[in-house]
């Protein structure tokens, strides 16, 4: 399982305990219209799920480029996880 993949199973699981989404919504190219719970507060969240799970504090600029699923991950990237 290549990082990028398994990150993103790590998302699916942080968007279904904090937003109760269902993990098979959360692809690439997924956003808040298509990710159920994922409004303005669901947004703070999940954020706060991400931090708790991949060992990270956001500043930001990272929160505020969250905005799809490919962002998120890329900003992963970039905090070397």
């Amino acid at each position: 399982m290549t990082a990028k993949s398994e990150n993103l199973s790590k998302l699916a699981a942080v968007f279904e305990q904090t937003l109760g989404a269902d993990p098979k919504s959360v692809v690439m190219g997924a956003g808040p219209d298509d990710i159920d719970g994922w409004d303005s507060l669901g947004h703070v969240s999940m954020v706060s799920g991400l931090e708790k799970e991949f060992g990270l504090s956001f500043d930001v600029d990272d929160v505020m480029e969250m905005e799809t699923v490919d962002a998120i991950l890329r900003i992963l990237e970039r905090h070397n996880v």
